[in-house]
């Protein structure tokens, strides 16, 4: 089945219309009268697809059946349908909306997914008409898989900084979170921290928007935070990371990659018998060595 413009190029002919719990795109065209249908009369026509090719392929359409056939319980469909083989991880590469939306209709049970991999090249052109990751798939596979404990977001340089706000509102059993290259903010990073309240490792590289705020967020609400690494995070400081060592009762490690002049890459490991003043000051004095 050939795919719709509607998570293609197109999007300036689309309109906004409520489905659930969110807004997504739906195609309004003059000749699309399949549209006209109730949501049950789609669904019905879906149920009796019975290869999950052909599921993928009709969700790759527009917003509407990607919302209709992802809202279907398992046993809803066919007793003859194909459906893919259970797994807790749904890593993808170079991927965009369509490609996204097709592999979170063809997981047969999205409860199980606890891990979303999604990685774009170091270079991935983002110019209007090309396809692209935007931030209506994240909130997409973030209400399908409502049971996400690792999401990984790896040059992925069409989203916004809503992003991170649709993570932390979907994901509240988020443990692990990494984002490289992105728009995330202060803001952003202050919403993971209090809606997360089980995050224990975070990764942030190639952000020139977050600041010393960021690591007060961290310390005021992301309590079990057991694992930090920060790269090419310009506008933190070294006053800002220390506080953090102080104050962070649960940090065992903190990663620093190319956040200062003359510092290329630093990992230091809070030893368990060791009092939080000795760690620090361990940090303090490579800190000043930078």
């Amino acid at each position: 089945m050939k795919q719709s413009s509607c998570l293609g190029t197109a999007f300036q002919s689309c309109q906004k219309v409520p489905l659930g719990p969110s807004m997504y795109q739906s195609r309004v065209l003059p000749q699309d009268l399949i549209n006209t249908l109730p949501e049950a009369c789609i669904a019905e026509i879906f149920r009796h697809l019975e290869n999950c090719k052909d599921r993928e392929s009709c969700a790759s359409v527009c917003w509407r059946w990607a919302d209709i056939l992802v809202s279907q319980r398992p046993d809803f469909w066919s007793p003859f349908s194909v459906h893919q083989a259970v797994h807790r991880c749904l890593h993808l590469s170079d991927v965009d909306d369509a490609k996204l939306v097709a592999a979170v209709v063809g997981i047969h049970s999205r409860d199980v997914v606890t891990d979303l991999d999604l990685r774009n090249g170091p270079r991935e052109a983002v110019f209007a008409g090309a396809p692209q990751l935007t931030d209506s798939a994240i909130c997409f596979v973030t209400t399908a898989c409502r049971n996400l404990k690792s999401v990984c977001l790896v040059n992925c340089l069409s989203l916004t900084n809503k992003a991170a706000w649709i993570i932390a509102s979907n994901c509240p059993a988020l443990e692990n979170l990494m984002i490289l290259q992105s728009s995330i903010s202060d803001g952003d990073l202050s919403q993971v921290a209090k809606q997360c309240r089980n995050l224990k490792s975070l990764r942030i590289e190639r952000s020139l928007s977050i600041t010393e705020a960021s690591l007060r967020a961290l310390v005021q609400d992301a309590k079990r935070l057991e694992s930090l690494a920060l790269g090419s995070c310009p506008q933190i400081r070294e006053g800002a990371i220390l506080s953090l060592l102080i104050n962070q009762p649960y940090l065992d490690k903190l990663e620093l990659k190319c956040m200062m002049a003359g510092e290329s890459h630093w990992i230091g490991a809070r030893q368990s018998s060791a009092p939080i003043g000795i760690f620090a000051c361990f940090a303090s004095s490579l800190v000043s060595s930078w």
